[in-house]
């Protein structure tokens, strides 16, 4: 009896790639055992995507990434898994990279498990997560506590509470392994704050209580987040001069305490927080404040924000420093409706007082930095036009920069497209960017998008940059399946 041999490709994979492999995959297949037992599964999906850059320069290599990952949602039980490996020279036999490890430099996996938990008997919801998770919110704003960019046009808004654990998404950039707990009154109206926690690999931790309550129209919520963070250098090196103060690397403290209005016409929020400075006590701790708020008068809504910190060199968890001494935005906005259609118009100004080192100075010295954008929209049943200008004058050496858009939307019964034209401009460089997005409707593809970006430089032509791309996603079996492919390559 002959023996059949095995392809080329499959000898190449070792025993121990595919175990580890096996493994991954069997996280959420045993999530969906679990969940269809209970009854309680909703559904498996597949996804695949591809992206690859050709570039024009012959002394450059092509690149690809292959991703791959499943995902299981149900009531008490979600899992993830997704694998992207980044490869260069596109013509690489693959068997070379089959051979790899599978926690390599140049591949990123993403594990996620969520359990929920609870009954009307007890007090809380319990939600348990682990993986290679995401984070947001107070813990986002506790890294980068300055406001948005500013937005002529977008809407009324406020920092939200909490840290906002999640399950990573199948493309979501590397991650430390971390667990998080989030626990969430059983009943609404209780007075029980929601309580969330997490810690990570790192060393990294935090934990925070958000309260809410309501008085019929007015919602107040105040939360309090805090955490300890790992940064610093492990050693002072060799110089005996460093451009920066030396201090140990180890986990140091930083927290946020907010408070937020809510009523109908107006928003308002409060948000005070502290970092530890490595370098002093407690009572040495850097300090800074963000306040934002707005207010709907008939047709018009005026927004604002501010943040200040009296010590703008101050440290922040991620171990840089914000060189930011204070920032203040203004945005009015205008909304006229008409038989015809709708008319959005708004300004938003922002100037921020940002630390500089200028040649001759001893230090940062201190240098305001501007932002404008002015856009005006008008919306008619299926149609909608956009048209967008902005401006910025940085506080380093007080260089220029513009951008100039403009959009078109057609919301069909068959499909949804969007046309832009953007150009960006500044002393020495323009580009001009072509966007065209297409959405059908009742067919497997979800979107289809082309871009082409044409750069200038010193008046001269540089390059071209055309991209493309397509999604798709459907039903089959009882089985979600979603893929992308997408392509640029410059010249």
């Amino acid at each position: 009896m002959k023996h059949t041999k095995k392809p080329k490709l499959l000898r190449h994979i070792s025993r121990h790639t595919f175990r580890r492999l096996l493994l991954a995959a069997l996280i959420p297949a045993a999530a969906g055992a679990s969940a269809a037992e209970n009854g309680t599964f909703r559904g498996l999906e597949l996804y695949t995507a591809f992206t690859g850059t050709v570039p024009y320069r012959a002394e450059k290599e092509c690149t690809f990434v292959p991703v791959a990952g499943v995902r299981v949602q149900s009531v008490p039980v979600a899992a993830i898994v997704s694998v992207s490996q980044k490869e260069k020279l596109l013509l690489q036999e693959a068997d070379r990279w089959l051979e790899k490890d599978p926690l390599d430099a140049d591949r990123t996996v993403r594990l996620g498990l969520r359990l929920s938990g609870g009954s009307s008997t007890v007090p809380y919801r319990a939600d348990l997560f682990a993986g290679t998770l995401r984070y947001g919110r107070a813990l986002s704003r506790l890294k980068s506590p300055l406001p948005g960019s500013p937005s002529a046009l977008s809407g009324a808004s406020l920092p939200l509470p909490g840290i906002a654990p999640a399950l990573p998404a199948f493309t979501s950039a590397q991650a430390a392994l971390s667990a998080a707990l989030c626990l969430t009154p059983a009943r609404n109206g209780t007075p029980l704050p929601v309580i969330q926690c997490m810690c990570d690999t790192g060393g990294n931790s935090a934990v925070s209580l958000a309260e809410k309550l309501r008085f019929g129209n007015v919602q107040l919520t105040a939360a309090l987040t805090g955490g300890a963070f790992v940064h610093g250098q492990r050693d002072s090196g060799k110089s005996w001069f460093l451009k920066e103060a030396f201090y140990r690397e180890k986990a140091y403290g930083a927290a946020d305490a907010e408070f937020t209005l809510s009523s109908k016409r107006c928003k308002g929020a409060v948000v005070l927080g502290a970092v530890e400075n490595p370098a002093g006590a407690l009572q040495d701790s850097f300090f800074w404040y963000r306040t934002e708020g707005s207010v709907q008068l008939g047709a018009l809504r005026l927004k604002a924000a501010a943040f200040g910190a009296p010590q703008p060199d101050m440290l922040l968890p991620t171990g840089k420093k914000l060189m930011v001494r204070r920032q203040f935005q203004l945005s009015p906005q205008l909304t006229l409706k008409f038989p015809a259609g709708t008319v959005r118009t708004g300004i938003a100004v922002q100037q921020t007082e940002r630390m500089v080192t200028r040649k001759g100075s001893a230090g940062p010295v201190p240098a305001d930095e501007y932002k404008f954008q002015a856009a005006l929209s008008f919306t008619h049943r299926r149609e909608s036009v956009q048209a967008a200008c902005g401006g910025s004058i940085a506080a380093k050496d007080g260089s220029k920069s513009g951008s100039a858009r403009l959009s078109y939307s057609h919301n069909g019964t068959r499909f949804k497209s969007t046309s832009t034209a953007a150009l960006s401009f500044s002393e020495h460089n323009r580009t001009f960017t072509l966007t065209e997005r297409l959405t059908p409707k009742k067919t497997p593809f979800s979107s289809i998008n082309m871009q082409a970006a044409v750069k200038y430089k010193d008046g001269e032509y540089e390059s071209t940059k055309v991209s493309g791309g397509l999604s798709f996603d459907g039903t089959a079996h009882g089985i979600n399946w979603s893929g992308k492919l997408s392509l640029s390559g410059s010249f």
